[in-house]
């Protein structure tokens, strides 16, 4: 009997029409371009430019006007147009993480020529981002390392997924198997120690797994900002190597509607795809709604051959088979805000369809691999990937004190699909269904941050959750399990003065505890003829285990001079091990291995040491951010000398184990700007690890890379065409020697990359239009932390994207 829950859901009827049919979606699109064209009227141009105290433009700032309600987010040279009429006055309200928002009221006479609005530096230690009137408090980057990432940034980088365009952030890289299957790496770490929060609520989707993506639609990320390091105390457990978290936009103002399509081309894989939103804000009564669809063929390589386990075999015309794909996502949220605040729910959700190369399921065949002219036919092996999610978030407001509650409940459906025969399974009632996981998640997470004085600051919060695992299919990997976890923090911040201070200091102390409930799995067996034997094998036995243990962290800001600032963070974090790292037991063809969990791990326990040194001055700013760290009891999944015990085996076996582990790196950013219209930026990142027990480098590290970017403003608000930019990049990755026994090296590589950005008002209308080219010399190489490595498969060849996005804005009756 499958431990699976029910999927017989009761979808609404036109949703499932909107989902099912690919011409629905550009007809919604039509629809959205001919409702927001009907509204626009006469205007002229509104501009200006949003620098910090020491005239440096800041990019990313929010700038968003007030009557009539539109919103952007400056360029790297912090400008911004608006298109605004002529009878009125005009207010822009403008906010910056780390910044004071700062408002400006300008007459229609002082509206015409440019304008500059100068930032000051916020006096609290939590930078304070305001979401419609309700204070929505991130994460302190007075003691750690926070990069904050808008969607102008992942529109430039935009890739087969959301992860690949963080990748350009120093310090970040990408588990990858193949286009569009693609998990986040900080600092070398990554699977269940880096966190993702979506609007507050902690991603679930097996993110233990290797050739697990993350169920995330691009289209619907507007800001990202990503902590390197530690965050344990406050998000918990998990957050031992990092946070990503993803923000909500604000909404417009009341008795305003906002429309966005935006398409994108891909041409190494003929990806094409379609995203349209609309939000809104009557009298009150929020809404925002977005569908996303896309589609992509087989991707290119450059080679026409690849080696695997000593035989030679073909890449026909440059393709590899099965790797295309589709996604279809569908987001809507609606909500209240009133003058205590804002509560809003939103309800997604995000589909994906892929293909894997037949050689991610045993020995690839020459039938396999022959060339096949149908390149978006998604056939065996292959991914179905599905994720629901529900998510609540209130802030609420009063005197002196802020109250924000984020729940959420999510159910991921993850089928692997493959040939039974070729895992030695005869015929079953599951067809074609190797692995059917289902998880659900509850969470519910609190804070209560109360401003003491204009000094002190404290705030409280507690977390739970709980996941229920149940699986299907014919083979086995991990058990059914039920998990429950739950924390609760304080943290306590000073700053020395309201004003500009020069000194600022923040502490925590928290608790967490969880307990995993595992299931005993008896896996049935077939003879050689592939009929069952009416024998069973133990994968694994009932196991109950429960953790609890305590994390702290202190930390400080220095503004040593006009120039010269200092942080430093101290903390302590606490991991206890999952339920696969327990009890996994089966062969993972998705990440050609045989993956063997450890039912006596023990919880980790990491000391970890941030330092940032950063220097500012003129037309030169540069930031050096090293790390240290040392872990007890570190687990890891690590390869031995001997292949699976399993029929269907073929493949490594790989263990989890524990030992003592050191970390240390760092990165080093550098950004000259000697005009408005030059940018030159060059960043370098390093991780080493080392397992002191076994005296060798920890497995999947990321190896050295330097990355080297030139931006040049060509047009500024010329005619038709506004803005026209060009951006050439180079990357450069070494070797990666240190690598783990049993596990292979790397060769470094060069890529070299570049495009196009403008921006064109057409019908008084911005239209925003990218070209980027990646790795322009259809350069071949591997990339180490590539799945599609381990069957030396090289990574994409030469690709060319192209965006356009028309952002619309216009007035509703109140």
């Amino acid at each position: 009997m499958p431990h699976y829950f029910s999927t017989k859901y009761n979808y609404i009827q036109y949703y499932c029409i909107l989902i099912r049919s690919d011409l629905n979606a550009y007809i919604i699109t039509l629809a959205f371009l001919l409702l927001s064209f009907s509204s626009l009227a006469q205007s002229f141009s509104l501009s200006g430019q949003v620098v910090d105290e020491y005239l440096k433009p800041i990019d990313g700032a929010q700038v968003e006007l007030l009557n009539p309600h539109q919103l952007q987010l400056t360029n790297f040279e912090g400008l911004f147009t608006f298109t605004v009429p002529t009878d009125t006055n005009y207010t822009l309200m403008v906010r910056s993480l780390g910044y004071a928002k700062q408002h400006v009221t300008l007459s229609p006479n002082a509206a015409r020529p440019p304008i500059q609005i100068h930032l000051v530096p916020d006096a609290k230690i939590l930078a304070e981002v305001q979401i419609d009137g309700a204070a929505i408090r991130t994460t302190s980057t007075s003691s750690q390392t926070v990069t904050t990432i808008t969607r102008n940034d992942l529109d430039q980088a935009a890739g087969g997924s959301f992860v690949d365009a963080l990748t350009p952030v120093a310090g970040i890289n990408a588990i990858n198997t193949g286009v569009g299957i693609a998990k986040p790496v900080i600092r070398g770490m990554s699977y269940n120690r880096i966190m993702v929060n979506d609007q507050g609520v902690k991603q679930e989707g097996q993110q233990w797994g290797s050739d697990h993506g993350l169920e995330i639609d691009q289209f619907d990320v507007q800001q990202v900002e990503i902590i390197k390091g530690p965050a344990s105390l406050r998000y918990g457990s998990d957050a031992m190597g990092g946070v990503i978290n993803i923000l909500p936009a604000p909404f417009p103002e009341a008795g305003q509607l906002q429309t966005e399509v935006k398409g994108i081309y891909q041409y190494n894989n003929n990806l094409r795809g379609v995203s349209a939103a609309a939000e809104g804000n009557q009298q009150g009564w929020l809404y925002r709604v977005r569908y996303s669809h896309q589609d992509f063929d087989n991707y290119r390589v450059p080679a026409d051959r690849f080696t695997y386990a000593g035989f030679e075999l073909p890449i026909y015309d440059e393709r590899l088979r099965n790797t295309a794909g589709q996604e279809r996502n569908f987001a809507f949220t609606t909500g209240l805000k009133r003058a205590w605040g804002q509560s809003t729910v939103k309800v997604s959700r995000f589909h994906q369809r892929v293909g894997l190369f037949p050689g991610a399921v045993g020995i690839p065949s020459g039938y396999q691999l022959q060339r096949y002219d149908q390149r978006r036919s998604i056939g065996l092996p292959r991914q179905d990937n599905t994720h629901w999610k529900v998510l609540w978030n209130t802030q609420y407001g009063w005197d002196r004190s802020t109250l924000e509650i984020d729940a959420g409940y999510q159910h991921n459906q993850r089928l692997e699909e493959s040939l039974p025969h070729t895992q030695n399974v005869g015929q079953t009632v599951d067809g074609t269904v190797a692995h059917d996981l289902r998880l659900r998640t509850y969470s519910l997470n609190a804070r209560l941050i109360q401003e003491i004085t204009s000094q002190w600051t404290v705030t409280y919060g507690v977390q739970g959750q709980r996941m229920q695992n149940g699986y299907g299919g014919f083979e086995f990997l991990i058990p059914a399990f039920t998990t429950w976890q739950g924390g609760g923090f304080a943290l306590l911040e000073y700053a020395d003065s309201p004003v500009n201070p020069r000194w600022q200091f923040n502490a925590g102390l928290r608790f967490d505890g969880g307990q995993h409930d595992i299931l005993e799995h008896q896996q049935p067996l077939y003879d050689d003829v592939l009929q069952p034997t009416c024998k069973f094998d133990q994968r694994n036995a009932d196991l109950i285990r429960q953790f609890a243990d305590v994390s702290g962290a202190v930390g400080a800001q220095w503004q040593l001079s006009s120039t010269w600032q200092m942080k430093l963070n101290l903390g302590t974090s606490f991991r206890m091990p999952t339920a696969i790292e327990l009890a996994s037991n089966g062969v993972h063809h998705g990440t050609f291995r045989h993956e063997l969990g450890n039912p006596d791990l023990q919880s980790e326990r990491g000391y970890q040491l941030d330092y940032a040194l950063t220097y500012r001055r003129g037309k030169i700013s540069s930031t050096l951010t090293p790390f240290v760290a040392y872990y007890d009891q570190y687990i890891y999944l690590a390869p031995t000398s001997s292949f699976s015990r399993l029929p269907s085996g073929s493949q490594l076996t790989w263990e989890f184990r524990q030992a003592d582990a050191a970390f240390w790196g760092g990165e080093w950013v550098t950004t000259y700007q000697p005009g408005s219209a030059l940018k030159v930026q060059a960043s370098l990142e390093y991780v080493a690890n080392y397992n002191l027990d076994f005296q060798l480098p920890l497995p999947l590290t990321p190896p050295f890379s330097a990355l080297g970017e030139v931006t040049y403003q060509v047009i500024s608000q010329r005619g038709v065409l506004q803005s026209l930019e060009l951006h050439g990049d180079v990357r450069w990755v070494a070797d990666q020697n240190r690598v783990d026994r049993n596990e292979r090296a790397t060769s470094g590589y060069t890529l070299l990359g570049g495009g196009v950005s403008s921006e064109w008002a057409i019908c008084d209308t911005f239209l925003n239009l990218m070209v980027q080219v990646d790795n322009a010399l259809n350069t071949q190489y591997l990339h180490h932390l590539s799945r599609y490595r381990l069957l030396n498969l090289p990574e994409p060849g030469r690709n060319v994207v192209v965006t356009l996005r028309v952002p619309l804005s216009f007035s509703i009756n109140s």
